[in-house]
C-alpha cells in the first residue's frame, strides 16, 4: 500500500500529456507543486528519537527503510525492519541518507 501511495504523489507532480507544462495538482488545485520533500522510495535512513531522562551516550537512531511523505502531518512513514512496524517519524529533518557503494567483483 505505501508503494502504490508513492507512486501516486509521484504521479500527480509530474507533467501531464495534454497540457504539457502542467501537472495534475496545478490544473486541479492551480498551485504549483513542492518537491523539496521528496525522497527515493525505499532508501535506508536513520529515524532520530530522544527520550527523557536518556543516557548521553545511548543511541539515538534507528536505522530504517523509507517508504512516503505522511499525508497527515508533515513528516515521512519509515519501516523498521527490526521491529516489523511503521513509524512516523515528524522532524523537519528526520533522518540522513546513507549512500551504499557495492563493490562489483566479475565472476
Amino acid at each position: 500500500a505505501e508503494a502504490v501511495q508513492a507512486s501516486c504523489i509521484i504521479m500527480n507532480l509530474r507533467f501531464s500529456k495534454k497540457h504539457p507544462n502542467k501537472t495534475p495538482l496545478e490544473l486541479f488545485a492551480g498551485i504549483k507543486p513542492d518537491v523539496t520533500h521528496l525522497q527515493a522510495f525505499g532508501t535506508r535512513a536513520y529515524v532520530t528519537y530522544t527520550q527523557p531522562g536518556q543516557c548521553k551516550l545511548a543511541p539515538r537512531s534507528q536505522l530504517c527503510i523509507l517508504l512516503s511523505p505522511d499525508d497527515s502531518m508533515k513528516g515521512y512513514k519509515c519501516y523498521d525492519p527490526a521491529a516489523n512496524f511503521v513509524l512516523l517519524s515528524k522532524d523537519n529533518r528526520p533522518f540522513c541518507i546513507i549512500l551504499s557503494i557495492s563493490k562489483h567483483i566479475p565472476g
